[in-house]
């Protein structure tokens, strides 16, 4: 299970990631390696829950169909994340090697709507749909009042 620690605070817009634990890591035989994959899944994750999205006309026709249309994470759009490295062999293989790229790319959106979901739910948003865009987050915020208290 991967585990993800954010951080934000009210009123002050996106948050902050703080950690990143890979759940099913490989043995770090490599760790330069190994960082640096699950640093650029951790973008791709990212850049899936908060950004891409394929959008077409009513006519079918595709309007991001190239990358000035298409958002993905720059590398000053990624924030700096603390990797903590765990360790959980395969048994396998004599290694005890797995791969550890798709980490980040797997875990990161559904732990980042949770967080979302959970963060709004006193304004009674019970659910959002990718990309998490400011547009759609404050869509969400604007539909709904907040729960009493």
């Amino acid at each position: 299970m991967d585990a993800l620690l954010g951080a934000a605070e009210p009123g002050r817009g996106p948050a902050a990631l703080v950690t990143f634990e890979p759940g099913a890591c490989t043995a770090w035989h490599h760790p330069l390696l190994a960082e640096g994959q699950l640093h650029g899944s951790l973008a791709q994750g990212l850049g899936q829950v908060l950004m891409e999205e394929i959008v077409y006309d009513g006519d079918g026709q595709l309007l991001t169909g190239t990358l000035m249309d298409y958002a993905i994470p720059r590398a000053d759009e990624v924030p700096h994340v603390d990797i903590v490295k765990t360790c959980t062999p395969s048994p396998l293989n004599p290694l005890g090697a797995k791969g550890v790229g798709e980490a980040g790319c797997i875990g990161i959106p559904p732990a980042v709507v949770n967080a979302a979901v959970d963060a709004l739910s006193p304004f009674g948003v019970t659910e959002l749909e990718m990309p998490l865009t400011p547009a759609r987050l404050w869509g969400a915020l604007g539909k709904r009042a907040p729960a009493p208290a």
